[in-house]
This record gives C-alpha cells, sequence and structure tokens, in this order.
C-alpha cells in the first residue's frame, strides 16, 4: 500500500507510555502517571492512614509525570510531531476513513434511488453495495 500521496487522519493521539494489561480492558483510575483499580486504591489508602503519610504522596500527587509528558518537556513537541510510526498510523486510518466514509455514501445514494457509481476504490464499494441491493431486494 503506497502512503505517500495519502492525507493523514486528525483522530490519531499518541498514548505512548500509558499502563495498561493486554486483555484487560485497561480500566481503572488514572492516578500517578497509569491506571489503577479500585482495589488498588483501597490498599494505598490503608497503608497510608497506617504509616500516616498523605495519600496523595503515594498516588503521585500531581508531581509524577507520565513518559508522554517527560517526553514533550524533553524534546517539545517536534519530538511526537516527527514520528514516523505515528505519520503512518495517521495515513492509514486516514485512507481507512476516506474509502469508508464514501462506502457509506454510496450505499446511501443507492438507497435513495441512485443507480450509476463513479469510484477509486472498486473493489469495496462494490462490495459494499452488492450487500446492499442484496437486502433492498429481499425487503420489496
Amino acid at each position: 500500500m503506497r502512503l505517500d500521496d495519502e492525507s493523514e487522519s486528525s483522530n490519531v493521539e499518541s498514548q505512548r507510555g500509558g499502563f495498561s494489561f493486554p486483555g484487560r480492558g485497561g480500566g481503572g483510575l488514572m492516578l500517578g502517571g497509569g491506571r489503577m483499580g479500585c482495589g488498588t486504591l483501597v490498599v494505598v489508602i490503608v497503608l497510608a492512614l497506617v504509616f500516616g503519610i498523605n495519600p496523595l504522596q503515594l498516588l503521585g500527587g500531581g508531581e509524577v509525570i507520565s513518559p508522554q509528558q517527560q517526553l514533550e518537556t524533553e524534546h517539545g513537541q517536534a519530538a511526537l510531531g516527527n514520528d514516523p510510526t505515528r505519520h503512518m498510523v495517521a495515513k492509514v486510518l486516514g485512507s481507512t476513513e476516506r474509502v469508508w466514509g464514501t462506502v457509506g455514501a454510496n450505499v446511501a445514494a443507492l438507497m435513495g434511488g441512485a443507480r450509476l457509481f463513479r469510484v477509486h476504490d472498486v473493489r469495496p464499494n462494490r462490495h459494499a453495495l452488492d450487500v446492499a441491493w442484496a437486502i433492498m431486494s429481499k425487503s420489496a
């Protein structure tokens, strides 16, 4: 897939350095630069009360910065702007958004009565229009 001429999607946000376990949904509270479950929060509060420490000190209290923020402060926004992986993902997503936006518009046009389509990405449009036509034919 050639991505040189593709426009980038604006729906890409780098979240590197975030804390999440694969397959566990990545839920939890964002405290101390990472995600923390309710059980961990209770344990931290109990430990803080037992040892007479402010719980916010154990949770980070806003003083701990994430690796993402550290990268931004050390190298500025230019470091994220020049990230080749981010650009590649943004271009692939941009291409996908463009193709499926066109597919959706063409299916809506078919349902509205259009019968002639000019598209650049023939395969996904043809497949979606065939499926929509089959559904329309069965319901009529």
